[in-house]
């Protein structure tokens, strides 16, 4: 049987109006996961890693902490 719901496409990282807004497609393992293991919690942080790398080569150290900022927070509240 094929699942039928929607799957959520993107995240809004910030709505800081200095701030560009930056969307990341959610992966399947992320969204709604009450119960990751260990490996998923991994993949999460490596996928954040190459996340901000690709942000560093875009923007000024001001921007960079205040999106990394919100990475945290975001996955703390995972």
């Amino acid at each position: 049987m094929e699942n039928t719901t929607p799957r959520p496409m993107a995240v809004r990282i910030s709505q800081k109006p200095f701030l560009p807004v930056f969307e990341l497609p959610l992966d399947e393992q992320v969204v709604g996961s009450e119960n990751r293991d260990r490996s998923d919690q991994d993949e999460l942080v490596l996928e954040i890693v190459e996340s901000t790398r690709c942000i560093r080569r875009r923007t000024d150290n001001r921007e960079i902490l205040a999106i990394l900022d919100e990475i945290v927070w975001l996955a703390r509240s995972l």
